[in-house]
């Protein structure tokens, strides 16, 4: 042997592209250990064939015993994640697609998967690239929202008044059943439309509805509601305004009750009371009230007369004063409450 015989070649290229190569993997990784959801590569087959350390998190299982396993098994209802898979690869991608991850401490946890597939550099279909959000917080609060709603709609509609919420611009956005029967319109013909246009006193209703957004509240507000009939219902108003997380006035709410009973018993009342004040005016003898002290209480015309003292006067004057035997006029009233009546005194 005479020596070796070595030819050099320039590599400079190959090793850029190769570190350029390794770099790239590097940040992809990065990139897909970073995400906050898990992340997952499924083949044709449904074999898992890669995930991220959050989709480790998320099971319970290491990278070593999902890699290679059927992506079905982990799943509570295991034909709906095979059939997600076929869809992404049929459709080429999915989005928001529920499913229930079994862990293997036991507890399941609900999770959405958006997925797509991804291909070689010849187009043949290689699997799909799935992320997986874990939403049993966000489907529980969600739940919980949607009670609250159900139960909030419950007392709503349950409520024996109209109950009527009105924006800025004095537009009707919800209403409960009593209201639309109150008004003998549907509910979709009052949201929507004009609060003051139901009632007789249409400045009226502008006008309470501003207060409200001024003061925060108004109580017993009275207003005529104009019913589809033709009815005239009288209506009292009890609102206040509410407002958002940030404190900002949104609406006003209001409740209207229907007094239409109530003003028929007031007028009878008053026609009641005038009736009587008839009979009281109308005696021709002097007639007073007083109260168990002796201090008049109400008077007639005929005890003005008698005592040429005026209504104002002697009402809320001692009884016994009117008299020249005060004494004995305050023995009387004493009989009177002890005895129930008295005569000829």
């Amino acid at each position: 042997m005479r020596g070796i015989f070595a030819f050099a070649r320039d590599i400079t290229e190959q090793a850029r592209l190769q570190t350029q190569l390794e770099e790239g993997r590097a940040y992809d990784r990065g990139l897909i250990e970073a995400s906050l959801d898990g992340l997952i590569t499924v083949d044709p087959m449904l074999a898992i064939t890669d995930v991220n350390e959050t989709m480790c998190r998320m099971s319970g299982y290491s990278r070593e015993r999902l890699i290679g396993s059927q992506f079905p098994e982990y799943f509570a209802d295991s034909k709906r994640a095979a059939e997600g898979v076929r869809l992404t690869l049929d459709k080429g991608a999915v989005t928001n697609y529920e499913l229930t991850l079994r862990t293997k401490e036991g507890p399941e946890r609900l999770v959405s998967f958006n997925a797509a597939i991804f291909k070689d550099q010849a187009g043949a279909v290689r699997g799909i690239f799935a992320s997986a959000r874990d939403i049993t917080d966000q489907a529980r609060l969600q739940t919980q929202r949607a009670e609250e709603q159900a139960y909030n709609r419950g007392l709503i509609e349950a409520s024996v008044d109209g109950l009527v919420t009105v924006d800025e611009s004095m537009a009707i956005t919800d209403v409960n059943d009593t209201m639309c029967r109150m008004a003998g319109r549907p509910r979709n013909q009052i949201i929507g439309s004009s609060f003051p246009a139901y009632f007789m006193e249409r400045e009226r209703a502008e006008e309470g509805v501003r207060l409200t957004s001024q003061k925060g509240a108004v109580t017993d507000y009275a207003l005529t509601l104009q019913a589809a009939d033709g009815r005239q219902v009288p209506v009292s108003f009890n609102a206040a305004v509410f407002k958002d997380t940030a404190g900002k006035v949104r609406s006003i709410f209001a409740s209207a009750r229907d007094i239409t009973a109530q003003k028929q018993l007031e007028a009878q009342l008053q026609v009641s009371q005038s009736y009587t004040r008839s009979l009281i005016e109308s005696n021709i003898d002097a007639l007073t009230t007083t109260d168990p002290l002796g201090i008049i209480t109400d008077v007639n015309r005929q005890m003005e007369a008698l005592t040429g003292n005026g209504r104002d006067e002697l009402i809320g004057s001692p009884f016994k004063q009117f008299f020249t035997d005060p004494l004995r006029a305050e023995e009387g009233i004493k009989q009177v409450l002890r005895e129930s009546k008295l005569t000829n005194y």
